[in-house]
Parts: structure tokens; C-alpha cells; sequence
């Protein structure tokens, strides 16, 4: 409970202990918040290690990163997912050495990412389909229309024939 309220609700460790206090009369300080998070954090370290390493070894991963606040500085939460796990890191930078903290320095898997240079290193990429109809769109509104009509006219019909191999989907246009 104590986890929950410090870190998926964000209250600070003096809230929380006031809420323990208010609501179950736990006489609680600060510091024992922090020591009930630092066990939580020991007793999670395999599980999280293991889904670490299940990424790593994955076959095919899907990965991005976006700023985040901690302490008052910036720094990236970087996401690698699987279809059944996804890990998640903070880390300061956001250039190719974290990612390859995320994903192994030896990843060989097929890689999904927006085409954000970080991900240069990996050999087997494949580009995201939501961020490359992003980009066809201003190019249909606002740069070359014909070109930019083309470009998201072809990206439905890949879609749908993409959809159609996977067992149990069907390729039903979501065409515009």
C-alpha cells in the first residue's frame, strides 16, 4: 500500500504517512516510507531483471523514449515492449548508449522504433506505421499534395494486407 501511494499516486513520503495515519492510525515516518520503498525495490529487482533480460532476447521489440521530470531535471523514461512484457528505464541521456542499456549492446532482434538516431546500431529495424502516416499527412496538406496523397493512399492497403496474414484478425478498412 505504501508503494501504491508513493509511487503510482505520487504523494510525498510525509502525505502518505499522513494518510496511513488519518485513515488506519499507522504512526509512520518519512524515513520508514523510504525503507518500505527500498524493500519493495529489493524484492522487485529479479522479477524486473528477468523481463530485462526477456526483452533483450526477444525476438521482436518495439522501443521509444520521452522526457521525463525527476528532480527537477530531465532526464528520458525509455520503454522496450514484447507482446507479453515491457520494461521501463530512466535514464540521463538520450543518445545510443541508453539505448543499448535498454536493449543489450548484442541485440539482434528486429527493432521498432520511430527513426530517432539512437537506434541506428541495431541491424533489423523496422520504422513505426503510425509515425510514418504522421509524416505523410503534412505532406499530403502542406508540401507536395500529390506525392503526400499517394504516400497515405499506399499505407492502408499495406496495413490491411499485414493484418490479413495475422491469425484471428481481419483486414477491415480503417481507412479515412
Amino acid at each position: 500500500m505504501v508503494v501504491l501511494l508513493t509511487g503510482q499516486w505520487l504523494l510525498s513520503k510525509r502525505m502518505a504517512a499522513l494518510l496511513l495515519s488519518q485513515a488506519f492510525g499507522l504512526e509512520l515516518s518519512p524515513g520508514t516510507i523510504s525503507a518500505m520503498e527500498r524493500r519493495m525495490a529489493e524484492a522487485l529487482a529479479a522479477p524486473v531483471a528477468e523481463a530485462h533480460e526477456h526483452v533483450k532476447a526477444a525476438p521482436v521489440v518495439h522501443a521509444d523514449e520521452t522526457s521525463w521530470r525527476e528532480s527537477k531535471s530531465r532526464v528520458w523514461l525509455w520503454v522496450a515492449t514484447t507482446a507479453l512484457v515491457a520494461v521501463f528505464m530512466i535514464h540521463r541521456r538520450r543518445n545510443a548508449k541508453a539505448a543499448q542499456v535498454l536493449l543489450g549492446e548484442d541485440f539482434a532482434g528486429v527493432l521498432c522504433t520511430d527513426r530517432y538516431g539512437a537506434y541506428h546500431w541495431v541491424d533489423r529495424r523496422g520504422l513505426c506505421w503510425s509515425h510514418l502516416l504522421r509524416d505523410f499527412r503534412p505532406a499530403e496538406r502542406y508540401g507536395s499534395e500529390w506525392h503526400g496523397r499517394r504516400m497515405v493512399g499506399w499505407f492502408w492497403p499495406v496495413g490491411e494486407s499485414w493484418l490479413r496474414g495475422l491469425p484471428g484478425l481481419t483486414g477491415t478498412s480503417t481507412a479515412p
